[in-house]
């Protein structure tokens, strides 16, 4: 295993909100540390023997996003899906080593489910992280959280600010209908949380201010 620490009291808040609540609703910009801080945690909770989490649960939206078709994919089910686990891979790979994250994969530690391929299914002993959550709709998100059983921990990861779907923005839901219930904690990061470079403050700086002219009727020259 690779060194890595919590560089923030923020982060091992949100860590801890993971570990301690049933359902953790995680919004940020992006580079803040939502996948990151969903992963560790996670992983965590996996390597922990007294814990009840045997495997992780990645789900997304299997549905191509900013108008960009990839088109159909070659092999089998685990195959097609598999580039829905990069950004879950890369993060793991910040503090565990390729053969860890092999024997993983090998031993179905980690699963990837399309958000369509929930239904009917019940969670148990297990840690789940959604991600781009903002993309889905309401009935998707219900769909999602009461799947959750036994032993079962639920992240829900997004950035009201990245919809890719018109007319959708699940985190949204998810805030409204989730908040002030018991075992339900809601993590917030913002742009002084971002790691992964320094220049995404500073573009996320302009889209601002771009949207700021934007609503004043104001036209770049």
């Amino acid at each position: 295993m690779k060194k890595f620490k919590l560089r923030s009291a923020v982060q091992r808040h949100v860590v801890k909100a993971i570990q301690q609540n049933d359902i953790t609703l995680i919004s940020g910009p992006a580079g803040s540390g939502k996948t990151l801080l969903s992963t560790w945690a996670a992983y965590q909770l996996l390597q922990d023997e007294s814990d009840l989490t045997e495997s992780i649960k990645v789900v997304r939206l299997a549905a191509d996003t900013c108008g960009e078709r990839i088109g159909a994919l070659p092999g089998g089910l685990g195959e097609k899906l598999g580039y829905m686990a990069n950004p879950i891979i890369d993060n793991l790979s910040c503090f565990c080593e390729a053969g860890q994250i092999k024997y993983m994969m090998e031993k179905e530690q980690i699963e990837i489910i399309p958000i369509s391929h929930c239904r009917g299914r019940s969670f148990t002993n297990c840690v789940v992280i959604c991600e781009e959550v903002q993309n889905l709709d309401p009935n998707m998100v219900l769909t999602l959280i009461t799947r959750i059983g036994p032993g079962c921990r639920m992240i829900l990861n997004g950035d009201p600010n990245q919809v890719d779907v018109p007319g959708r923005n699940g985190i949204r839901y998810a805030v409204n209908l989730l908040t002030g219930l018991e075992g339900v904690a809601l993590c917030e990061l913002g742009t002084d949380d971002i790691s992964r470079h320094p220049l995404i403050v500073k573009i996320l700086q302009r889209v601002s201010l771009e949207h700021s002219y934007r609503e004043f009727g104001q036209v770049y020259s």
